[in-house]
């Protein structure tokens, strides 16, 4: 379990981190242009041990839909009683993607508008109900 408190806690340890900032130069990326979110790691059971979350982060940089525009090759695990990170990897340079119509809200958006529902069917005659 975690709350509010320790997911904006953990999501901005990245950003002081001396090998994420360097991670982020090296891939000429403005630091103030990127935000970092908590991700739990999975479910292992009821065992108490320790609480961890990974760490994603995008690059904003003019668009409001970031999550178009992940930070690939980068992750970071943050143990949440620490609240420090206890592995931090860069693995991969992908370019960072172009954030140019990538904003999906109404206001922005460009008519005609297809109102129409499409129909869809699903067969799965196998199931039992």
């Amino acid at each position: 379990m975690l709350n509010n408190e320790e997911q904006k806690a953990a999501g901005e340890l990245p950003l002081t981190y001396p090998p994420f900032i360097a991670s982020i130069a090296k891939r000429g990326l403005n630091l103030s242009e990127v935000i970092c979110e908590v991700f739990t790691l999975g479910w292992y059971g009821e065992q108490n041990t320790k609480r961890a979350v990974g760490v994603m982060c995008y690059y904003i940089d003019g668009t409001v839909n970031f999550y178009m525009r992940p930070i690939e090759g980068v992750m970071a695990t943050v143990d949440l009683d620490k609240m420090k990170i206890v592995q931090y990897h860069d693995r991969l340079m992908i370019p960072v993607p172009k954030g140019e119509d990538t904003d999906y809200r109404e206001s922005v958006q460009k008519p005609p508008f297809d109102t129409r529902i499409k129909s869809m069917t699903m067969l799965q005659p196998w199931t039992k109900f």
